[in-house]
């Protein structure tokens, strides 16, 4: 049976242009797989020079993988050498019986002169393989592997962090242990309060590195039980004998970053020690603590129904140290009298 040379070179897996050897490339003939890839018509291809196959409306990318394999057919004319290009991208506008819009493909050109018998070259074949699956798919192999160095290289952070904090966490209780036995030493009364003070505003810091070495957070504190946590260590450490205090701490549960958690928890350490110290003369009673985010602030109070023995808003180490503390976060502080009672309201823009 005869072989029709045609449809050899139609069943060819690649798309194909027969090229004349003759310096202008005209095409000779065009397999079907190649004339899909063009969207163009047998009539509309044959006859005409390469490199007027390049769109009207080509892009910069397009235009230039035109010229490189048409330099690479020059090459060929001279040398007689078979050459393969390296992947080119081609974008094929799609019509809008298939979907529309642009797919991107990518193809491997190869430049294979045809001798005939004589030896001369009679022709060229200009062969594209598809390689988009095969790029695409060592892409996504790639991209696999970043993400697998980065969570490599995450889970070594969380590691590090996690023995960092330990170790500061330890170092600062290590700091509270020494103060709280320096105070306990210390005959001046005024001395041993001097140092449980300072203990007890190590103590609130080391709290905030033990919340974090227990989670799985390490940029942001959950407030809520954060505080009732903060308040349930005061509690322990203030009830003694008759003397029983009573935290009502209502939060909302919002998660702060630590350079506003830190501060926050100074400045709530402070102002519960301070209504410890002042409010209940002789012994206990109830101190509300509430946070809440509304109207695009921050709003922290700590209120009590005790009695205003002195000027609780003067300038002693604690209350200079809240207003410090409360500006470093942009905050600001408001004292109210109540009657009875005391509050302390910190307000602060979110965006802090």
């Amino acid at each position: 049976m005869a072989v029709d040379f045609g449809d050899v070179f139609n069943a060819l897996p690649d798309a194909c242009l027969l090229l004349s050897a003759d310096g202008r490339f005209t095409v000779m003939a065009a397999s079907d797989r190649q004339l899909a890839l063009m969207r163009a018509a047998r009539a509309d291809v044959i006859g005409k020079p390469f490199i007027e196959l390049l769109p009207a409306d080509a892009n910069v990318e397009l235009a230039a993988a035109f010229r490189k394999v048409r330099r690479s057919l020059e090459r060929a004319l001279a040398t007689g050498e078979a050459e393969t290009l390296t992947a080119g991208k081609y974008e094929i506008v799609l019509p809008e019986e298939e979907g529309g819009g642009i797919d991107e493909r990518y193809w491997n050109p190869r430049i294979q002169p045809v001798f005939g018998g004589d030896g001369r070259m009679a022709c060229i074949v200009l062969k594209l393989r598809d390689v988009t699956e095969p790029i695409r798919r060592e892409r996504e192999l790639a991209l696999e592997r970043a993400l697998a160095e980065r969570e490599k290289m995450l889970v070594q952070k969380d590691i590090l962090f996690r023995e960092v904090s330990h170790r500061i966490k330890n170092s600062l209780q290590l700091v509270v242990s020494i103060l709280n036995l320096q105070a306990t030493a210390a005959n001046d009364e005024r001395i041993r309060s001097h140092l449980e003070s300072a203990a007890s505003r190590v103590a609130a810091i080391t709290s905030v590195h033990e919340r974090f070495f227990r989670t799985e957070s390490h940029t942001a504190v959950e407030m809520s039980s954060y505080l009732r946590e903060l308040c349930a260590d005061i509690a322990s450490s203030a009830n003694n004998g008759s003397a029983r205090w009573n935290f009502d701490v209502e939060a909302e549960a919002l998660e702060l970053p630590v350079d506003i958690a830190v501060p926050l928890a100074l400045i709530v350490n402070e102002l519960i020690i301070n209504v410890l110290k002042h409010a209940y003369p002789g012994g206990a009673g109830p101190i509300r603590i509430a946070l809440r985010a509304a109207e695009g602030e921050l709003k922290l109070s700590i209120e009590d129904e005790g009695e205003v023995v002195f000027d609780r808003s003067r300038t002693g180490l604690g209350s200079r140290l809240v207003n410090a503390l409360a500006q470093q976060i942009r905050g600001e502080i408001e004292r109210t009298e109540l009657a009875p009672g005391y509050r302390v309201e910190l307000r602060l823009p979110l965006s802090s």
